[in-house]
């Protein structure tokens, strides 16, 4: 007969699923770096009235509307184009643009906040744009940037949790999937939200730590 009582195995399966939540945090959070970087050059720096335009609409659409909303668009809403999305592209894809659309604001943020004083600086000597920002302007933004970056990222640690809703097999749907077998939704859930704050209190203390760091080193 089938054992439906909840066993160490079933914590092992709870462990093995966070770390494919932490490898979806990590696409996410690395594709929309990229895309945050780009976008917020392009929010800060450009004069392209267009370009900027269109960073800000971008900004302003995903981070106004819940996550949720952009997860069901992209994984229910494209096959009504013939484009099917598997549940992994889907999660992958929803956390990266919704990432980037914070990343910008960030990025934006960090580069606005080095002093004028630095640009015209560099620009005396004869530094070009790109050179501007990758030996000026760049090495001072990033330090602005660093804790909330990092706060951001304990966010969507908690946040990537709205992919159960897809199907996909991150760590509060295979904790909800042990808990309907089991019949011990509260345990199980209990367990997973442990694990979740394993993941997500040293990303919190590290965050305070740079930022100590950060402003004694000013």
């Amino acid at each position: 007969m089938f054992d439906k009582s909840f066993s160490l195995s079933d914590v092992f399966f709870l462990f093995r699923a966070s770390l494919v939540t932490v490898a979806l945090v990590a696409i996410g959070m690395g594709l929309g770096t990229v895309v945050g970087f780009v976008f917020g050059v392009i929010g800060a720096c450009s004069r392209n009235r267009i370009w900027k335009a269109l960073v800000a609409s971008y900004v302003e659409f995903f981070r106004g509307t819940p996550l949720l909303i952009q997860v069901f668009l992209i994984y229910f809403g494209l096959p009504l184009f013939g484009i099917d999305v598997p549940a992994i592209v889907a999660a992958g894809a929803s956390l990266s643009i919704y990432t980037g659309a914070y990343m910008t604001e960030i990025a934006r943020g960090g580069i606005l906040s080095v002093a004028k004083t630095q640009w015209e600086a560099s620009a005396s000597i004869g530094l070009t744009f790109l050179q501007q920002m990758r030996y000026v302007i760049l090495p001072q933004a990033v330090r602005i940037m660093i804790p909330p970056s990092v706060g951001f990222l304990v966010g969507l640690v908690k946040d990537s949790s709205l992919m159960a809703v897809i199907g996909f097999m991150e760590l509060t749907r295979v904790a909800r999937l042990i808990g309907d077998r089991t019949l011990e939704p509260l345990l199980v859930i209990s367990i997973a939200g442990v694990i979740y704050f394993m993941i997500c209190y040293p990303l919190a203390l590290l965050g305070r730590r740079l930022e100590k760091t950060l402003k004694s080193a000013d």
